[in-house]
Protein backbone atom coordinates (compact mmCIF):
# COMPACT_ATOMS: atom_id res chain seq x y z
CA UNK A 1 0.00 0.00 0.00
CA UNK A 2 1.37 3.43 -0.56
CA UNK A 3 1.26 6.33 1.35
CA UNK A 4 -1.42 8.93 0.36
CA UNK A 5 1.31 11.90 1.08
CA UNK A 6 4.80 12.16 1.99
CA UNK A 7 5.68 15.70 4.31
CA UNK A 8 8.80 17.20 4.25
CA UNK A 9 9.21 19.38 7.60
CA UNK A 10 12.33 20.83 8.99
CA UNK A 11 15.70 20.00 6.99
CA UNK A 12 17.55 21.83 9.28
CA UNK A 13 19.17 19.15 11.26
CA UNK A 14 21.28 18.46 8.13
CA UNK A 15 22.43 22.00 8.27
CA UNK A 16 23.69 21.22 11.97
CA UNK A 17 25.37 18.18 11.22
CA UNK A 18 29.16 17.96 10.26
CA UNK A 19 29.29 18.66 6.56
CA UNK A 20 30.94 15.46 6.06
CA UNK A 21 28.61 13.40 8.18
CA UNK A 22 25.57 14.83 5.25
CA UNK A 23 28.71 13.99 2.31
CA UNK A 24 28.71 10.03 3.63
CA UNK A 25 25.53 9.56 5.02
CA UNK A 26 22.72 11.67 3.84
CA UNK A 27 23.68 12.36 0.07
CA UNK A 28 24.48 9.41 -1.66
CA UNK A 29 20.54 7.83 -1.77
CA UNK A 30 20.59 11.26 -3.40
CA UNK A 31 23.36 10.95 -5.89
CA UNK A 32 22.45 7.52 -6.81
CA UNK A 33 19.17 8.84 -8.45
CA UNK A 34 21.55 11.03 -10.67
CA UNK A 35 23.25 7.99 -11.73
CA UNK A 36 19.64 5.97 -12.85
CA UNK A 37 18.69 8.77 -14.83
CA UNK A 38 17.29 11.21 -13.07
CA UNK A 39 18.72 14.28 -14.45
CA UNK A 40 17.05 17.29 -11.89
CA UNK A 41 19.22 15.96 -8.78
CA UNK A 42 22.32 16.29 -11.06
CA UNK A 43 20.89 20.26 -12.29
CA UNK A 44 19.95 20.94 -8.45
CA UNK A 45 23.47 19.80 -7.18
CA UNK A 46 25.08 22.36 -9.45
CA UNK A 47 23.01 25.09 -9.17
CA UNK A 48 24.18 24.21 -5.19
CA UNK A 49 27.61 25.09 -6.08
CA UNK A 50 28.43 21.15 -6.12
CA UNK A 51 28.63 18.89 -2.62
CA UNK A 52 30.95 20.21 -1.00
CA UNK A 53 29.47 23.93 -0.46
CA UNK A 54 26.29 22.43 -0.10
CA UNK A 55 24.82 24.34 3.01
CA UNK A 56 22.47 26.12 2.03
CA UNK A 57 19.07 25.60 3.76
CA UNK A 58 16.74 26.41 0.58
CA UNK A 59 19.16 23.94 -1.87
CA UNK A 60 18.84 21.11 0.68
CA UNK A 61 15.38 21.37 0.58
CA UNK A 62 14.70 21.65 -2.97
CA UNK A 63 17.39 18.34 -3.27
CA UNK A 64 15.39 16.56 -0.46
CA UNK A 65 12.01 17.53 -2.17
CA UNK A 66 12.60 16.85 -5.79
CA UNK A 67 14.50 12.86 -4.31
CA UNK A 68 11.15 12.47 -2.76
CA UNK A 69 9.05 12.88 -5.41
CA UNK A 70 11.05 11.54 -7.56
CA UNK A 71 11.19 8.34 -5.31
CA UNK A 72 7.55 8.62 -5.31
CA UNK A 73 6.85 8.38 -8.22
CA UNK A 74 9.34 5.58 -9.35
CA UNK A 75 7.70 3.54 -6.66
CA UNK A 76 4.44 4.66 -7.64
CA UNK A 77 4.42 3.10 -10.61
CA UNK A 78 5.28 -0.39 -9.17
CA UNK A 79 5.17 -0.96 -5.52
CA UNK A 80 6.01 -4.22 -5.34
CA UNK A 81 9.56 -3.86 -7.02
CA UNK A 82 9.04 -5.52 -10.33
CA UNK A 83 10.25 -2.92 -12.80
CA UNK A 84 13.74 -1.81 -14.07
CA UNK A 85 13.58 1.50 -12.80
CA UNK A 86 11.86 0.53 -9.36
CA UNK A 87 14.73 -2.83 -9.16
CA UNK A 88 16.90 0.01 -10.36
CA UNK A 89 16.54 1.96 -6.55
CA UNK A 90 18.12 -0.76 -4.97
CA UNK A 91 21.72 0.08 -6.65
CA UNK A 92 24.42 -0.02 -4.55
CA UNK A 93 22.64 -2.14 -1.60
CA UNK A 94 23.48 -5.33 -2.49
CA UNK A 95 26.71 -4.83 -1.40
CA UNK A 96 26.29 -1.63 0.64
CA UNK A 97 23.76 -4.28 3.26
CA UNK A 98 26.79 -6.29 3.08
CA UNK A 99 29.28 -4.01 3.81
CA UNK A 100 26.82 -2.81 6.40
CA UNK A 101 26.43 -6.69 7.96
CA UNK A 102 30.27 -6.64 7.81
CA UNK A 103 30.79 -4.15 10.13
CA UNK A 104 28.51 -5.31 12.71
CA UNK A 105 26.14 -1.95 12.16
CA UNK A 106 29.05 0.28 13.88
CA UNK A 107 31.89 1.68 11.86
CA UNK A 108 29.62 2.57 8.76
CA UNK A 109 26.99 4.34 7.73
CA UNK A 110 24.44 3.28 5.61
CA UNK A 111 24.41 5.63 3.26
CA UNK A 112 28.52 5.75 3.00
CA UNK A 113 27.63 1.82 2.36
CA UNK A 114 25.49 2.77 -0.43
CA UNK A 115 28.14 4.45 -1.97
CA UNK A 116 30.60 2.03 -2.02
CA UNK A 117 28.05 -0.30 -3.52
CA UNK A 118 27.62 1.68 -6.26
CA UNK A 119 31.42 1.99 -6.87
CA UNK A 120 31.70 -1.77 -6.55
CA UNK A 121 28.69 -2.55 -8.65
CA UNK A 122 29.47 -0.09 -11.10
CA UNK A 123 33.00 -1.52 -11.46
CA UNK A 124 31.62 -5.08 -11.59
CA UNK A 125 29.03 -3.92 -14.55
CA UNK A 126 32.10 -2.22 -16.21
CA UNK A 127 33.82 -5.60 -16.13
CA UNK A 128 31.01 -7.97 -17.57
CA UNK A 129 30.06 -5.02 -20.37
CA UNK A 130 26.95 -4.09 -18.42
CA UNK A 131 28.02 -0.48 -17.34
CA UNK A 132 29.49 2.11 -19.99
CA UNK A 133 33.33 2.40 -19.35
CA UNK A 134 33.92 5.59 -17.14
CA UNK A 135 30.83 5.47 -14.92
CA UNK A 136 32.70 4.53 -11.61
Amino acid sequence: MLPARVILDEISFLLSAPPDEVLRNGLPEVIKYAFIGEQRIGALLSEAGGLSKLRSEQALMDIVSWSVKYKASVTAGDYRDRSGLRAALNFGHTVGHALEAASGGNSIGHGEAVALGMLVESFAGQRYGITPRGHA
